[in-house]
This record gives structure tokens, sequence and C-alpha cells, in this order.
């Protein structure tokens, strides 16, 4: 049917929409196609190209500004300025325009008005930064002489952004041009005609760049530009289905905005990394994206909560797993507008010494059973010179609590003078220490202490041995914690009061939230004193990598955000510890944590890796969860076999539905073996950018590529048969393809078509598996993909006739006589691909292409579903190989 502009666009956005994850051009290929000479001026969007919000969303900043408004006494801003560019309707306002018409419609003052707008360019100028793959092409146009230009519809003038540009570092942008200033939007093509008239450039020697699938990549192709469609930073992030299942955006703006310069960090650094498996493949990447966001909340909550902030004098961070949350914490303050902070050793062996009534509770209180008394004896007396005093035979040094409790504690009543001393040793650098952190300050009555949590048991100890109440903050708390803020008078403030996470999560937490070192076991000059631990190279270089991580993360959101940081005054943990849980549920991902083993020689005989015991007591939801069977990484990687023999390969690709063309161009540039490309196209000015994007300069294995215009008549068939004539037959092994789409089943059906037919033909494996058939069996005359299995179901739920419902029966007796074919086609031959995409050996189809055929017989477009001369002819393929003797066969593993 014939379709009006905004009904073709329509199509092509529901089309374009539905296959963009498969449109992921290498950086690399981009960067080989800015460099060809016939490129002189390199165009890129901005936001979200050049330049990245930390916000998925413009309406998001909208979100931020309210925050602000709200201070100065205008509610419910962001209804009002989200709604403001709709109700103007002018799609080419600019900012000025915009808020004239809130002072109208509103009835606010000149000087609310500026004071609002001011606030708005702050907060874009402060949010914005550079994306750091897009500035490494930015730097290659450069590089490499082009004119850079760089084009938006937006709102914003031209003058403001170039000022970000060059403020962000892009400073040899040669002109912006902006919607609003032309009257003219990329939405429609009108910009990019104007941007080549202002340029004085024909279209070919035009490349543009953006994220926008409409704007920035079909109207530009429209226009004669050759176009690359790069995703956004959270259509990166978000690339596949089993990342969407594992990751939930919070409703909560603060918490979103946190998720979404996540994502936006993520896909700087992993731009078309295949993440098929997992959202996480990786420990680094589990730290980057589910740790880093869950961690800076913590610290985020800690510095704005204004309970905290108000009632006490500075926040103490507890070891071990208060170490990352100060870290954090100490990033956000680096401005030293908070709370100062203070870390303090606060184990359950550190401050031992100083709760229990006497030297022998202090021995065997928080010991398992089943450990050695000389075992024993190491974790309470750090102090070798003293052991070895002791001189403690075979006997006594192996028994238990368990199998001679009487007699070791009657060995110590034994020696009690001796352990005594050591004893009160301990005490007296253990009050030295606490007092120092503790004590500094006698008008203080009340402190407040950040610890995982979660029973109280820190709080209250060390409350006795500072007589000053210390509250807590905490991840969340049980019943005990409870019962002990009851007695003591202490309070608690928690960050997931009811989302208490499955058990042993909390492990992890205190784990990873750990520095690398062991456990204090006392003081000594009011400095703590550590077990000796041999930490292995690759614990190490775990450790190293999470601070790191964690480190440049703050920064980073310190850099962006710190004149705004009272804005994250909400947080959703528990969204970001469900996607912490639900990144270690999928594809077995608690296996990261096998190589992190900290000791805890007071309770574990053995010393288990983090894995083991998380595994030991987190609820898995079926027997296989948590297993290897789970892990998709461990399937063997399918062999790269190349053919034995060197094949001259052709390929022709009929691209009527131009904007496929990147999706095309992945495939050929995946190709394994060398190949000599024909496209046909139905016009001048995009066979100009089909040269461009397909150039034997940027994909390594094609040799030439040839594109050829041809008349929109016989849909693929005719461009196949008739445009191929006289170039097939050079070649040992041919292959036909088109950019098919078929969107009468709607737009899922037609896509998800075409990928199978195209998958198995030229799939970078499928294309390997062919190549080696051919060549291995010489009876094979061609290759096509089975029938797409919804189509199949469709065709029998309707009783469809394969030979075709509008008499192409009579047409192919016809056609069989033409080509000099002395044999009926019955329902017994009734075997094509149902797609007319084809590998063959052009001898096996050479009636085909030898008979007297004329492009006039093809009917002019639209034509219907059946009844043509190429609807016949796709139907006879397989049937004039088997005629001259060859084998057709189906190939279907892919897709």
């Amino acid at each position: 049917t014939t379709l009006n502009t905004e009904q073709k666009t329509e199509i092509v956005f529901e089309n374009l929409n539905f296959c963009k994850e498969d449109l992921i051009v290498p950086f690399e290929s981009i960067k080989s196609c800015i460099q060809l000479d016939k490129i002189k001026i390199v165009s890129f969007d901005i936001f979200d190209t050049l330049l990245s919000r930390p916000t998925e969303t413009p309406s998001d900043i909208f979100k931020f500004l309210e925050k602000i408004t709200t201070k100065i006494g205008i509610n419910n801003f962001f209804k009002i300025r989200s709604e403001a560019e709709g109700k103007l309707r002018d799609e080419n306002a600019n900012l000025d325009d915009i808020y004239n018409f809130i002072m109208k419609k509103e009835n606010f003052s000149k000087k609310d008005i500026e004071l609002l707008k001011e606030n708005e360019l702050a907060l874009e100028n402060s949010f914005l930064f550079a994306r750091k793959e897009i500035f490494e092409l930015y730097e290659t146009a450069v590089k490499a002489g082009k004119r850079v230009i760089a084009t938006s519809d937006m709102y914003l003038s031209s003058e403001f952004l170039k000022h970000i540009l060059n403020e962000k570092g892009y400073k040899n942008i040669n002109k912006v041009y902006i919607s609003n200033e032309y009257k003219k939007r990329k939405s429609n093509g009108e910009l990019f005609a104007e941007i080549l008239k202002q340029e004085g450039i024909s279209a070919e020697n035009a490349l543009h760049i953006g994220d926008n699938l409409l704007s920035d990549y079909y109207f530009a192709l429209e226009s004669g530009i050759t176009a690359f469609y790069v995703p956004t930073a959270f259509d990166l992030f978000l690339n596949n289905t089993k990342a969407r299942s594992a990751y939930d955006i919070s409703s909560d703006v603060s918490t979103k905005v946190i998720q979404e310069f996540t994502m936006a960090q993520y896909a700087m650094k992993y731009h078309s990394k295949n993440h098929d498996n997992s959202l996480v493949n990786n420990l680094q990447e589990f730290i980057e994206i589910e740790l880093c966001p869950l961690i800076i909340s913590i610290g985020l909550f800690i510095y704005n909560n204004k309970d905290i902030q108000s009632k006490y004098s500075r926040i103490l961070f507890a070891s071990r797993d208060g170490f990352l949350p100060k870290l954090v914490y100490d990033i956000l303050n680096q401005n030293k507008q908070k709370l100062p902070s203070e870390y303090i050793y606060a184990g359950r062996r550190a401050y031992g010494v100083l709760t229990n009534a006497d030297v022998i509770e202090y021995i065997f209180s928080d010991i398992n059973a089943d450990i050695s008394f000389e075992t024993i004896l190491s974790m309470k007396f750090y102090n070798n010179e003293f052991l070895n005093t002791l001189k403690l035979n075979n006997e006594i040094k192996l028994l238990t609590l368990n199998s001679g409790k009487k007699k070791l504690i009657e060995y110590v009543e034994k020696n009690i003078e001796k352990f005594s001393i050591e004893y009160n040793l301990l005490k007296e650098n253990a009050k030295k220490y606490y007092t120092s952190i503790l004590n500094n300050n006698n008008n203080v009555k009340r402190e407040i202490i950040f610890d995982c949590g979660y029973s109280g048991s820190v709080s209250e100890n060390l409350s006795k041995i500072s007589n000053t109440l210390i509250d807590k903050i905490y991840l969340y708390q049980t019943s005990e914690n409870r019962k002990r803020d009851k007695k003591n008078k202490t309070r608690t403030i928690t960050l997931l009061e009811d989302n208490v996470p499955p058990t042993g999560i909390n492990i992890i937490y205190e784990e990873l939230f750990s520095p690398l070192e062991g456990g204090c076991v006392g003081f000594s000059n009011a400095l703590p004193v550590f077990e000796s631990i041999d930490f292995s190279p690759k614990m190490k270089s775990i450790y190293e990598m999470i601070k790191k991580c964690v480190s440049d993360y703050c920064r980073q959101f310190f850099s962006i955000f710190k004149d705004y940081l009272y804005i994250f005054n909400s947080i959703d943990l528990k969204t970001l510890q469900d996607n912490f849980v639900n990144a270690l549920r999928e594809n077995n991902n608690f296996e990261f944590l096998d190589e992190i083993k900290f000791p805890d020689p007071c309770y574990q005989r053995e010393n288990f890796s983090l894995a083991y015991k998380v595994c030991d007591v987190f609820p898995f939801l079926n027997v296989f969860e948590g297993t290897g069977f789970e892990s998709k990484n461990q399937e063997i990687s399918r062999p790269i076999i190349l053919p034995q023999k060197k094949h001259k390969i052709g390929i022709h690709l009929h691209l009527f539905n131009e904007y496929l063309i990147q999706e095309f161009f992945i495939y050929f540039l995946q190709l394994p073996v060398e190949f000599d490309l024909f496209v046909t196209v139905q016009n001048e000015q995009f066979a100009k950018i089909a040269k461009n994007i397909f150039s034997n300069k940027i994909i390594k294995n094609l040799k030439k590529c040839e594109v050829i215009t041809y008349p929109n008549r016989g849909r693929d068939i005719a461009p196949w048969i008739l445009g191929m004539r006289g170039i097939q037959d050079k070649y040992d092994l041919f292959c036909h393809i088109q950019s098919k789409l078929s969107n009468y089943l709607g737009v899922e059906f037609g896509n998800n078509w075409r990928k199978h037919l195209v998958e198995n033909l030229i799939g970078k494996n499928a294309i390997l598996d062919i190549l080696n058939s051919f060549e291995n069996n010489s009876n094979i005359g061609c290759i096509f993909p089975d029938v797409y299995p919804p189509l199949k179901n469709f065709e029998i739920e309707n009783d469809i006739p394969l030979e075709g419902m509008h008499n192409e029966i009579l047409i192919i007796h016809s056609l069989l006589k033409r080509m000099g074919i002395n044999k009926t086609y019955s329902r017994a031959n009734q075997f094509f691909s149902q797609g007319s995409m084809y590998w063959y050996r052009p001898d096996a189809f050479r009636q085909l292409f030898d008979f007297p055929l004329k492009l006039e017989e093809f009917p002019a477009e639209p034509i219907s579903e059946g009844g043509t001369i190429a609807h016949a002819l796709e139907r006879l393929p397989a049937f004039i190989c088997k005629y001259n003797g060859y084998e057709a066969c189906t190939y279907n593993k892919f897709f």
C-alpha cells in the first residue's frame, strides 16, 4: 500500500526500535569510516552522544529542578516545566520562549523566571559530561583533518551548548547547529538539508553520528548523509533481555539518577561488549554495576540525613565493614560541609578484653568449642614472647572446650599470675586506644556509629567501655537490637528497616565493605595490632580493584553532583539491594566470591571462601540455582573451522529497506572469509551512502563492493536474477540475501523472520558450517534456512497452500517451459526458501539466470502478497537445483 510520510516514519521507527539491539557497531569501524577520504564533515548529535547526562530522560533533570525550586517556595515545578513545551505547541521554541510561556501561564514574576532559568542552565552544565567513547570518535575526526560540527533538536542556544562542549573537552567543534535557531529539525530531515546548504557540501561527503533512531539515523540517511546509530548509555546497559530482567529501575528520583549515572559509567567502559549470558560477567563488573551504587547510596544517606547531621559531632565507622562506607562518605564530604568521620576498630577481639569479667572469661568466651587450646591462645594473646613462655605440652595444646574444658580452666588457674599480667597489659593498651577515640570530648553524651548491623552488640560494648551512649546507623536490625536499644536507651537508624536481605547477603556486605587486613587482635601504644594473614595474590588484586572501582566511581559522581548532593535526600536501597541479589542469582555469579577468604578463627576451623559461607545459608530457589549447571559461561565456545579451500565467494544484498544498512554492515564486519559484495539499491543518492559504509577499508574480509541502482520492481527477485546475470556465474559459491520486513503479521514477526533467514546464512558461525558443507559434499547445489516456525504455524492454521493462492502454479509451469525444463512442478516438489534467500553453486541455478526475462514482466509496485512472476520464481530455485543433479538442503541452527 501507498503510505504517507507520517505512516512510513511510524513503521520505520517500529522496525528500527525492535531491532536496535542488533545495530551496535564497533567503534573501530566507525573510526575507519570517519577516516575515509570521501568524508569531509563529521556531524555529531549532542545530547546522549557527545555529552551524557546521568539521567535517562530530560524530564529527570526537571525532577531535580523541582527539589531546588521547592527550597525557594515554588511547588509542583516538575509538572509545570515538563508540560510547558507541549502546551506551547512550538517544537522549535527556545528556552526563553518556554520560560516566557511559564511566566504568563503561572503568573510568576520575572525575577522568579530568571532564577528558575538560571538554575536549569546550571543543572545542565553541571550534570553533562563528555561521553568517553564518543570523545574518541571526535578525536579521530579532528586528527583526520575533518571539519567537526554538532547538531541538536534542542531549546538551548548554540552559544550555550558550544560553551559547554568546549568546557567538557570538545575544543575543536567548528559550528553548532540548533533547531530552535534555524526553525528546522533533524527529526524531519530539514535541519540536515540546511546544514548541507550552510556548509556548501554534498551529502555523500558528510557523516552523522547520533543516538536517535529517527532523527540521527533514518532522516540522515534519507538526506543522503552516511549515518551511524550509536545507542545511548542506557540502551547499551539494558542491551539484552537478561539485563532487563535482572535490573529494576527505582521510582525514587534520587536513586534512579544514581542508577542512570551507573549505566552511563558502564556504557563508557563496555560499549558493544557481548553480555548475552549475564548482566555482569566478572567480579569487577559486579562491583561497578551493583556494589558501587549501593555503597554510594549508603554514603549519601548519611551525608543528607538531617537527624544524623544535627544531633552528633562526628560519625564513627566501625571496622571492618565500615571501611568502604567511610571512604565514600569522605569523598562526598571532601568540602567539609558535613560532620567529620572517624574509623574505629570494633571487632570482638579488639574490645573483648574490656568487656569480660576476668582473664578466664576472656580466654574462653566467643570461641568455637572445637578449636584447639593452642589456637585459642594465639587468637587471644598476640604477643609471641608471652606464648613461648607458656611451654604448652602436646596434650594441652590439642585440647578443645569440647574435649577438655575442665583441664584447660585448671591449667589457666595454675598459671593465673602469668596470664593476668598479660591480660592486664592487653586491657591497658585497649583502654588507651578507646580512650583516645571515644573520650576525646568529655562533653559528648552520645555518639553514632555506622556498622552493617545487626544485633547491636558493638554499640552495647562500646557504650560500656566509653560510658557514652553509642547510637547506630545500620542497614537493617534484628529484634535483638531493638531489645538492646530499649534496655540501653540507644537508638538505631536503618536504611532497610523492613527489607531484610536474603540470608547470607549480610556476609557479602561485611566482607566486600572491608579493607584487606586481618582482624584487630589488640592494641599497642594506642595503635591496632592485626592478625597476620598471608592473603593470596588473587585476593590482593581483588581488593585493590574494589577500592579503586569504588573510589573512581565516587570521585566521578562527586565531580558531577558536588553542588547538588543535597538533592539525593531519599534513597531506595531496597531496589539496589534487589538488583545486587538478582545479579548474584543469574548465571551462578556466586562464583565471583570464590577467591575471597577472610579467616574467622574464633568460629571457623577452616578458612572458607566467601562463596562457601554465603551458599551454605542462602535461600536458593531450586536445586540447580547456585550450581555450575546455571553457569552459561562454562559452555564450550564454538571452534572456528575455516574451509580448507579458498572459495571465490560472492554475496548479493538487495537493500530495499535502506535503513537496515547498519544491521547488514555488522554481519559483513563479522564474516570470517573473503568475499565480494554486490548491493542493489533504489536510487543513486543511497548508492553513495552504501559505498561509504560497505568499504573494504572498513570491512576486513571484503575484497570489492559494487553498488547498483535498480528500479523498485520484482521485489528482491528481479534485482537478483536480472541484476546478477553475468556476475554470479564467475564465483564458486554465491549468496542472495535481502532486507526483508514483511510486517503484515506484525513488526516482531517480520523482523524475526528476516533474522532467522539471515542469521542462518551469513551469521559468523552459520557461514562456516555452510561453506564447509559445500566443500565436503560436491553434490550440494543450494542451502537455505528451513521455514520460520511462526510462519509455518500460520500457514498450517490458515490452510495456505505452498504453491500459492493466486494461480502461481500456472506461472511456474510457463516459466519452466521458457527455461527448457521439461518437468512438471507438483506438490512433491514444493521445497523452497520462504523468504527467497540462498547459498548456491551458480551452476545449480543456471537456467534461472539464462532464460529470456525482462524487467517489464514484473508488475510495478504496489503489488499483493501473491500472483506475480516474482512469487512464482521464488518457488523454483531448489526445484531447478535438483533438476540439474544437485542436492537442495536446509540449514537451521541459529536464532
